[in-house]
Parts: C-alpha cells; sequence; structure tokens
C-alpha cells in the first residue's frame, strides 16, 4: 500500500475574486455565497432563506468578504 495517497482536486480558495461565504449583491438582494465552480458560477443563499443557483460571477457585486461561518438564530416567539 503507497504511503502518500494523491489529493483529490480542489478549487482554490478565491474564484473570480470570490470566495465562500462572501456578501454579494444580485438583482438588488443581498447573498451569501454557498459554493463556487471553476466555471465561475455559484449558488447563493440569503438571510431570509432565498436560493439562487448558477449566478455568474460577471454578475454579482462584492459587498463583504467573511472570515467566519455563518449561523442561524432561531427566536420563538
Amino acid at each position: 500500500e503507497p504511503l502518500f495517497r494523491s489529493k483529490a482536486a480542489s478549487l482554490p480558495t478565491k474564484v473570480f475574486g470570490f470566495q465562500l461565504y462572501d456578501l454579494v449583491c444580485f438583482n438588488n438582494h443581498r447573498y451569501y455565497i454557498k459554493s463556487r465552480r471553476s466555471s465561475g458560477t455559484f449558488a447563493l443563499v440569503s438571510v431570509e432563506g432565498l436560493k439562487e443557483e448558477n449566478r455568474s460571477y460577471k454578475k454579482l457585486t462584492l459587498l463583504a468578504h467573511t472570515n467566519a461561518y455563518l449561523t442561524n438564530h432561531y427566536i420563538n416567539a
């Protein structure tokens, strides 16, 4: 058995200047980047739960880099 196994291919941290959990603007709504693809398309999700799939980096405006994980806080009414 080999000592070292080959590493699975993975994307770099930044793709076209965007990284996971960055806050971006698309169609005048704020979204977080949920996943990224090497083609430059991203899956977006908003805090309210709205989802946008396969949006091109050309249509996104970077608002802020996020260096932490996103968490939801639920309040019982």
